[in-house]
């Protein structure tokens, strides 16, 4: 199993960040199907293979991936579009 973890500053609000977490779980359930769900400021996805949990923090967020044995030759490549979207959304927070 392989993990990926990516942590970056915002200065968003709580509602500017819960619209970017639902942004981001409409992209990922139309590109890659499984499923997501809130609990509180945390936002969780499920995948076969694959887990990811997002922590809206007040002034972070953090996102940490565990990817299954048949796809953790692909962390490197989950690690640098986690980032890419993040410094998309967030800026240079």
């Amino acid at each position: 199993m392989a993990k990926v973890y990516v942590e970056r500053d915002h200065q968003l609000d709580n509602g500017q960040l819960r619209e970017l977490g639902d942004q981001l779980a409409a992209k990922l359930t139309d590109k890659l199907g499984g499923s997501v769900n809130w609990q509180g400021n945390e936002l969780h996805y499920q995948q076969s293979g694959a887990k990811a949990h997002a922590l809206l923090g007040e002034k972070t967020v953090v996102v940490t991936v565990e990817l299954g044995l048949m796809m953790s030759a692909f962390a490197p490549m989950v690690k640098s579009e986690v980032e890419r979207v993040l410094d998309k959304y967030l800026g240079d927070s």
